[in-house]
């Protein structure tokens, strides 16, 4: 039975909508299933298997036979069926959009809609109302953590009309659309960025890089890290005392990986106070961070911000007066150099490695500055590109998030 509330009406809506929503159970809107508890032997070919780790693109690289899919399948996704994760990652969900027969674990349930549009179930499992429900129904002393089909069964949903529904189901599939062409924009300009690291700069044991600009003939040479850095900020020890409403920015390895540092990963701060009496040196602009414990050798070029100071598992080195710090960071960002950091790895519960050791690696690299600029530009600009791209999926995901606090009760 439906449940009419006083009230029960979103902040936004679209145009010509009006009047109370309707609370049901998703056991009175859905048919409710588990996939295979067993693992399945899998087939070169025949029916896709699918589990949690597929739920945003549903598809996979698993099969399962036309025989095995006969005997435990009487009930499996069909187009317009919802799978939600129920294991691991929970409360995730999308809509079948194939005709093909699919089979899938029991980490998705299926939810087969009744009188419901598909896009809007969706939609309104990822609302701020029904994840903290599934969080509350969920057995989080299980490892992974999971939620019971009778406990998904009991999870309330509330209504518009079907018109309504269908409005903002194809509000938010959009939306989503436009989240996931900007995350493949990303991916792309990130595979394009590695293939171009590969190729040019030299293998280990070669001098030369597969890909040059036109103009350079020169063989790159070996050289030390300590021939062409200087170690400029060092401020391993103690870490210094913090306070949320600083205005100086921790860095920390979390932060390190393209171009700038990301800021929006940021959660420690300095106050002034700590910040001037705290550390042994400070960071410049076009400073090279280096992680030296847990993720080894994740770089940034430090940008601007003068008010920041790095954590104690990161160390800033300073190009010397001959090389170009976008250049030097785009050799530190190669899988050789991080390959060269993890030889000298110490430890395994917290891998670490000593500044003094580092120093004394050898890189292969140009002394050709032009060279180095053309090749610092070209990877700084590969940077802001991905800057850009991440800037904008970031501002899509928060108006989604925005949307779906004011559209849904």
């Amino acid at each position: 039975m439906s449940v009419k509330q006083k009230e029960l009406v979103p902040k936004r809506r679209f145009k010509g909508f009006n009047g109370n929503l309707q609370t049901y159970t998703l056991s009175e809107i859905t048919d409710i299933y588990d996939g295979t508890h067993q693992t399945p032997k899998y087939a070169e070919e025949g029916v896709m298997f699918l589990s949690v780790e597929d739920i945003k693109t549903l598809k996979s690289n698993k099969f399962i036979s036309q025989e095995e899919f006969q005997k435990d399948f009487k009930n499996y996704p069909e187009k317009n069926d919802v799978l939600m994760t129920r294991i691991g990652s929970i409360g995730i969900a999308n809509v079948v959009q194939t005709d093909q027969k699919l089979a899938y674990y029991v980490s998705l349930a299926l939810l087969k809609t009744k009188n419901v549009s598909p896009k809007y179930l969706v939609a309104s499992i990822s609302s701020p109302s029904v994840q903290k429900e599934l969080w509350k129904r969920t057995l989080h002393i299980a490892f992974p953590k999971k939620i019971n089909k009778n406990e998904i069964e009991n999870v309330q949903i509330n209504l518009p009309s079907y018109s309504e529904q269908q409005k903002i189901g194809q509000f938010f599939k959009h939306l989503d659309e436009m989240i996931t062409l900007e995350q493949r924009k990303i991916d792309k300009t990130k595979a394009l960025k590695s293939a171009y690291l590969a190729e040019m700069f030299p293998a280990e044991g070669e001098r030369v890089p597969k890909r040059r600009f036109e103009g350079f003939t020169d063989e790159w040479r070996q050289l030390k890290l300590i021939d062409f850095v200087d170690k400029a900020v060092d401020n391993r020890g103690k870490t210094p005392p913090l306070n949320i409403n600083g205005s100086h920015p921790l860095i920390e390895v979390a932060s390190l990986g393209n171009g700038s540092p990301d800021y929006s990963k940021i959660e420690k701060r300095l106050d002034d106070y700590s910040f001037r009496n705290n550390l042994r040196d400070y960071i410049k602009e076009n400073d090279i961070l280096f992680s030296t414990v847990g993720r080894i050798g994740l770089v940034s070029l430090m940008d601007q911000n003068e008010d920041a100071a790095i954590a104690q598992n990161i160390v800033a080195f300073r190009t010397k007066i001959n090389y170009v710090p976008e250049y030097i960071y785009a050799l530190f960002s190669t899988k050789e150099s991080k390959f060269k950091a993890n030889s000298i790895v110490m430890g395994a519960v917290q891998p670490s490695i000593k500044v003094s050791q580092l120093i004394h690696i050898k890189y292969s690299l140009t002394t050709n500055k032009k060279e180095q600029e053309k090749i610092g530009q070209f990877f700084k600009n590969l940077d802001e590109m991905i800057a850009t791209h991440e800037q904008k999926l970031a501002k899509l995901k928060a108006t989604k998030q925005a949307y779906l606090h004011e559209m849904f009760v």
